[in-house]
């Protein structure tokens, strides 16, 4: 895949997920409490949007890293003009997840400012030390740096284990998520159990094959090593998604871990929030039979090194979760 073409791919990928993000503020947008000053437009439309950025650059640092790992200290070696590309997508992934983190605790401390954007920064730095989405942020943003930081070391020093790097992902991703609802519901550890479990199994899912379609397709022989491990990180992190996602949508919706069908189906029918949880239910759908036809039809064939259509079905499971993460931000408390 040439570069003209893998740029086509991604801006096609943004597109979507644009859309897909923009649909899901407009049917969640919150209505105007009447003596309470509304931030700005630019304020509520940019703390979404940012948080997707930081989604989609920790997705793909995380799945930047665990390429790596997937491919093992003799694959490194083997193909060290891989190992680098891949070291240096985690590096551009992280170091943007860092400025997107850090400037959605801004753009949080502005919606509760009399003063929007112009809040100083002390207002800022007190919100990140006050208020738990605001700690979490700035985990985040350290998080992210360090991996950025760590990145760089690598591309200096390859020998250096990938593991590291993806442990401080994996940290980073995990604590605005459970910052956000499941940290207000009941039960709240069930809830920040299954929102960390949730967005850890996207990340590997989604970034993993990213990564592999993106960059690691080009190379026969490191996919042959690569695709088979994934596929099997996929089946897991696809029944991690499904079963975590399900209690948190229910949660969500109901306040309620366990509700019932008509609360349920009220819920989903009646509600902003619940056309959102529908279509990524749907999404989920889609993948389980993609996913399905590609361990049947493709994988075996990628480890023979024989020509497949992986291009095309990863492109379109890609296209399918670019829409189901864009649909995932907009449900999640604002960045």
């Amino acid at each position: 895949m040439n570069d003209r073409i893998r740029l086509l791919q991604v801006s096609a990928l943004v597109c979507a997920s644009l859309v897909a993000l923009a649909f899901g503020i407009l049917v969640t947008f919150p209505q105007p409490v009447v003596g309470i000053p509304e931030p700005s437009v630019v304020v509520r439309t940019g703390i979404p949007l940012l948080r997707w950025i930081a989604n989609v650059c920790a997705i793909g640092a995380v799945g930047s890293v665990l390429v790596q790992v997937l491919l093992g200290e003799a694959g490194r070696d083997r193909a060290p003009a891989l190992a680098r590309r891949t070291s240096t997508a985690a590096v551009w992934t992280a170091a943007v997840w860092t400025v997107a983190a850090l400037l959605g605790l801004w753009f949080n401390a502005a919606e509760i400012s009399l003063r929007q954007l112009r809040v100083p920064v002390g207002g800022v730095l007190g919100y990140g030390g006050n208020v738990s989405l605001g700690l979490a942020l700035l985990i985040s943003a350290g998080s992210a740096g360090a991996l950025t930081a760590y990145s760089v070391a690598r591309l200096r020093r390859p020998s250096l284990p990938p593991d590291v790097g993806f442990l401080i992902a994996l940290s980073g991703l995990t604590a605005v998520s459970m910052s956000g609802h499941p940290s207000q519901g009941e039960p709240p550890l069930l809830l920040m159990t299954a929102s960390a479990l949730h967005v850890s199994g996207a990340a590997l899912w989604v970034g993993g094959l990213a990564i592999t379609s993106l960059i690691v397709a080009a190379d026969r022989h490191a996919l042959a090593v690569v695709l088979p491990r994934f596929s099997r990180v996929a089946e897991v992190s696809f029944a991690l998604v499904g079963v975590s996602g399900l209690l948190l949508a229910a949660a969500r919706l109901t306040g309620d871990v366990t509700p019932s069908l008509g609360e349920a189906v009220g819920a989903l029918t009646q509600t902003g929030a619940g056309w959102l949880v529908m279509g990524k239910l749907a999404c989920m759908g889609l993948l389980g039979c993609t996913g399905a036809y590609i361990r049947a039809a493709v994988v075996d064939r990628v480890a023979r090194q024989q020509p497949t259509p992986l291009t095309v079905w990863a492109g379109l499971e890609l296209a399918v979760m670019a829409i189901a993460v864009s649909l995932a931000t907009a449900l999640a408390r604002p960045l």
